[in-house]
Order: C-alpha cells, then sequence, then structure tokens
C-alpha cells in the first residue's frame, strides 16, 4: 500500500475501529527530520489524506500516539515535548478540532469503546482520564502510578465500558475507573505485562511466559473487608522457542479464539473452549488440542502435567506468517507449473503459487532439509536430507510421502527436466541415479571433487565435477544415454555458484 510514496520510513500507525482507515507516521520525503501523519483508505486502497503538524499547535518533531474514534471520522494524536499536546483532527477536512496540553508526555491513548465521549492517556508513569464533550478536551487530574503502588506502565485496555486495566514492566495490574485506583493485582514477578485485551466482561493479560485471564467478581463471592473487582479465571503457562517473544494479544468478537503475533513473524491461534479442560485437569490429549494450531514457538504447558518430550511431540502448527520465521536454506521452481516450493531453518516447507503471490501448502518437517527438486508436473517433490532423499505427492493441502532412499552425507538432489530420473549427491562426491518410476539405480558416478553439476544430452551422458582445483571430469555414455532429458545438480561454494539450468 506505501509502495511508491518514497516513504523512508514509518514511526506509528493506527486503524480505525471501523477497519476502513489507517493512519501512518512517516518521515516527510523531503525532510527526514520532520514527520507527517498519512490516512489510507484500505478499500481502495489509496492514500487520502497527509497531515502536517502546525507550529502554532505544538513544536514537537515527535508524534508519540494516534488513535481513532469508533465511527473513524476523529483523529487523536498526540506530540512529545516540549508541549506534549494532545490534538483531534477531523482528518478527512484536515482541521485540527481541538488542541490542548498534557502534563506528561503521552505514550498510549485510546477511546472508550462503548462511549466516544471519554478517553485515556498514559504516559511513563502517568494516567489521566480525558472527557471529550462538545470539541473540547476535559483532563483530570493526572494519576501518578508510582503513587499507587505501580511502576513503569506497558500496555493498557478497556474493561467493562468504564474500567481501564494497565500493565507494568514488573508484572502488576492496575485497574482505574475514571482516573481512580480501584484494584491492583501481582503477576510473575520482574516478568513485564506485554499486552492487555478486553474478554467478555473481563480482560486477558499476555507476558513472556503466562496468559492470564481475569473475570468479574461475583458479588456473593467479594471479600467483606475489601472490594475486588476482579479475579484470576485461568493462568496458562507459555513456552517459547529461542529468540521468539510475544508481541500483541487480541480476542476474536466470537469470543471463541484468541488471537496472538510473535517476534518470528507469525499469528498464532488458541481454542477458548478448552481453557476449561485446563482447570479441570482433563487429559493432556485435550490440552494439546488447544494449540492444534499455534506455532513453532508456543505450546500449553501446564504446570508439572507436561515433560519436555510430550511438549515437543505436540507439534504445534503456525496459523499464518508473513513468510519463513527465519533464513531460507533451499528453494526449487516448476517448469511447467507456477508453483516455488521453499525451506528454512526452522523446518518449514513451503509451496508457492507465484502467479497469484500466495502460499498454497505449508509442512513442518521432522528435520533439516538440505535441497528441494520439483518435478516438472508439479505432482511430486525431492526433499533431501543429511541422511537420505525422500519423494513425496504434493497434495492440495499436504504432502504424502512416496518413498526414501537412504543417501549418506546427501548435498543436492535434481529431477530430469522430463521428470523421468532423478539423482542426488552423496558421500564421497558419488552421484547416484534412480529412476522415477520404477526407484531403481540406474548409476552411481564417482569424482574425487567437489560435485558442481551433472548433464545428459540427447545422444550422450556427459558428468562433470569440478574439483577445488576446478578442473572438470567427464563420463562416458552408459545404457540410459539416449533417452530424451537433461539433468543438472548444482551447489553453492567459495569458489563456483552453480545455476539449475540446461547447460
Amino acid at each position: 500500500m506505501l509502495a511508491g510514496d518514497g516513504v523512508p520510513k514509518i514511526w506509528n500507525m493506527s486503524l480505525s475501529p471501523n477497519k476502513a482507515y489507517a493512519a501512518v507516521v512517516q518521515s516527510v520525503p523531503t525532510d527526514h527530520q520532520k514527520l507527517q501523519c498519512a490516512v489510507y483508505t484500505l478499500a481502495k486502497p489509496k492514500r487520502t489524506k497527509i497531515l502536517h503538524l502546525d507550529p502554532k499547535y505544538s513544536q514537537s518533531a515527535s508524534i508519540q500516539a494516534l488513535t481513532f474514534s469508533e465511527d473513524g471520522h476523529l483523529l487523536v494524536m498526540t506530540t512529545g515535548e516540549p508541549e506534549n499536546s494532545i490534538l483531534v483532527w477531523k482528518w478527512s477536512t484536515g482541521k485540527v478540532l481541538v488542541a490542548d496540553a498534557s502534563s506528561f508526555t503521552v505514550h498510549h491513548i485510546s477511546f472508550n469503546p462503548w462511549d466516544g465521549t471519554q478517553l485515556v492517556a498514559v504516559g511513563d508513569s502517568e494516567l489521566n482520564h480525558i472527557d471529550f464533550v462538545e470539541e473540547e478536551l476535559k483532563l483530570k487530574a493526572d494519576t501518578p502510578l508510582h503513587h499507587s503502588g505501580l511502576s513503569t506502565f506497558s500496555a493498557h485496555t478497556w474493561v467493562r465500558g468504564t474500567f481501564v486495566a494497565v500493565g507494568t514492566v514488573t508484572g502488576q495490574v492496575g485497574v482505574f475507573l475514571r482516573g481512580e485506583q480501584k484494584g491492583c493485582y501481582q503477576l510473575l514477578e520482574h516478568i513485564p505485562v506485554v499486552c492487555l485485551a478486553a474478554h467478555q466482561a473481563g480482560f486477558v493479560i499476555l507476558s513472556h511466559t503466562l496468559l492470564t485471564f481475569f473475570a468479574p467478581v461475583e458479588s456473593g463471592s467479594k471479600q467483606p473487608d475489601r472490594e475486588e473487582l476482579f479475579t484470576i479465571q485461568h493462568q496458562v503457562p507459555l513456552i517459547f522457542a529461542k529468540d521468539v517473544d510475544p508481541l500483541h494479544v487480541s480476542i476474536a468478537p466470537s469470543g471463541v479464539n484468541l488471537m496472538l503475533s510473535t517476534s518470528g513473524n507469525e499469528i498464532l491461534q488458541l481454542d477458548l473452549q478448552y481453557l476449561a479442560d485446563v482447570a479441570s485437569g482433563e487429559s493432556r490429549s485435550h490440552l494439546t488440542r488447544a494449540w492444534s494450531a499455534f506455532g513453532s514457538g508456543a505450546v500449553l504447558a501446564p504446570s508439572g502435567s507436561m515433560t519436555s518430550t510430550e511438549i515437543q511431540a505436540s507439534s504445534p502448527m503456525p496459523l499464518a506468517t508473513a513468510f519463513h520465521s527465519s533464513r531460507v536454506t533451499c528453494m526449487d521452481a516448476c517448469r511447467l507449473v507456477p508453483i516455488v516450493a521453499t525451506a528454512a531453518q526452522d523446518r518449514e516447507l513451503r509451496i508457492w503459487n507465484h502467479r497469484r503471490q500466495e502460499c498454497v501448502l505449508k509442512r513442518q518437517l521432522t528435520d533439516d532439509p538440505v535441497d528441494l527438486s520439483v518435478h516438472c508436473s508439479g505432482l511430486t517433490i525431492l526433499i533431501a536430507y543429511s541422511d537420505k532423499v525422500q519423494m513425496q505427492y504434493i497434495l492440495r493441502s499436504d504432502l504424502e510421502e512416496i518413498a526414501d532412499f537412504p543417501l549418506k552425507k546427501c548435498s543436492l538432489c535434481s529431477y530430469s527436466n522430463g521428470g523421468q530420473l532423478f539423482a542426488a549427491a552423496g558421500i564421497g562426491n558419488v552421484i547416484t541415479v534412480w529412476s522415477a518410476v520404477t526407484h531403481q539405480v540406474l548409476a552411481t558416478l564417482k569424482d574425487e571433487g567437489l560435485c558442481a553439476f551433472h548433464r545428459e544430452s540427447a545422444t550422450e551422458r556427459k558428468e562433470a565435477s569440478p574439483g577445488f582445483g576446478m578442473t572438470a571430469r567427464r563420463g562416458t555414455p552408459t545404457v540410459y544415454a539416449e533417452q530424451q532429458h537433461m539433468l543438472c545438480l548444482t551447489i553453492c561454494s567459495a569458489f563456483k555458484i552453480g545455476f539449475k539450468a540446461p547447460l
């Protein structure tokens, strides 16, 4: 959507509640020291309006936070020092309706989803409840969080229409009503609260190791000496893969699924109906079903109920990712069908339709692949591992194994151009050729150097294997030399980059 605008960097963004508009804070193309806010219409998509900060409202060069009103007609923007301004725009006309100053730098601001006349502004250690009435901002007295026993703020959400829940970097959660603190809860000590989201009449808290669900306290169960508004309903421990962190959590409008994004470029899903099984101690098979759509890196781990081996055996799968979550190690394209196969260090194999520009199949492999080759028909694929070559059918939504071909220290594999044969390079730079139909070994080609490519022409079979001295050796014709096909094996080394193409 931003392609072609010449925008060097994006700093912040906000999506309207009706999913019609997106506001993006970006550098001015002609002056990278200045910022502008561009509003995009998502249905088109196109850039509809550009908002520039007027010096009479703010001298600040930073835009700290953005939020849309419920109908998407108003856009609230906060700026940094020295003014710490709060600006309410009618963005369609580019007019500032209200401009006011805050006593602290506002890092996050949001409208009340149930009442469009209320906002909450949150800084590092302050919170302010704001009434927006008749195009006027009425700021209440600031609530210093550190005076309420809370430390630095990290996330917030509106709850039940009137309450605001805030999380801190030390694992605390405070509940406020119109700026007045009504409750404080301590989760895991020194584990930061990453995100909060409203859930039914309560809220859910995401930290690096835990999902905590809060529900309203029933009137009959409240303590007589103190007023408890919310209580912990469920706690779900999380185990993430190395270098993968949770970023954001959201609840589907139906309230059935929880969605979670991670630093591994994944969108993950939890089926909330299984939380009752967690609380009642159901069998582990039921527990792992809750994460059947969860991705490389997060699994359900009820305290003391699952071993590390059982966690790995649950084999969770990602719901959606923009691309591989780690470096791509091998790929191949089909000659006749518009598909490309890729595999990465996360052991995920993907089949892409490059004509429709979408991923059509994802499969988690059991080992690290070293090479791929797609049959010219697009119906089968070769997957080379360090100890074997595996042939599989490419189905509509999965792969089905056909056969395994043991080969020690396998490094390359390839189908012939016609698809009748396939070959792989193994230990000692030995090239083994199989029939793709009968799966029988037709030839074994040996050489002393580094295997770089293998070629078959219409009249004879030629095998060239340049060694580290870059000398090539040529083979002799064999019994299958008159078949009309060509075969290439390629490898990247410090001396040469090979290309999979007819030679």
